[in-house]
């Protein structure tokens, strides 16, 4: 098993970006993410390490994103 070195203080930086890009609350992305608001501020803030379940949320929604927004360009292209 590889070990990386990860910058916590990085990490939350970009989780806290993205989660403001699509404009949501910490409420609410806790909630997407089955977390409490104080675990999200503790992640996004740098004082935690974003847990293995959260990061799988993370990359399974944004891959989710990813599909939708193909599916919705293709289909303005079919029209």
């Amino acid at each position: 098993m590889n070990v990386i070195l990860v910058d916590a203080r990085r990490y939350g930086h970009v989780l806290k970006g993205a989660r403001k890009t699509v404009r949501l609350d910490k409420n609410d992305a806790a909630k997407m993410f089955g977390i409490s608001a104080t675990e999200l501020r503790s992640y996004e803030r740098g004082s935690a390490l974003i847990s293995d379940s959260v990061l799988t949320r993370l990359f399974t929604y944004g891959y989710m994103l990813m599909i939708a927004r193909k599916n919705i360009k293709r289909k303005e292209q079919d029209c």
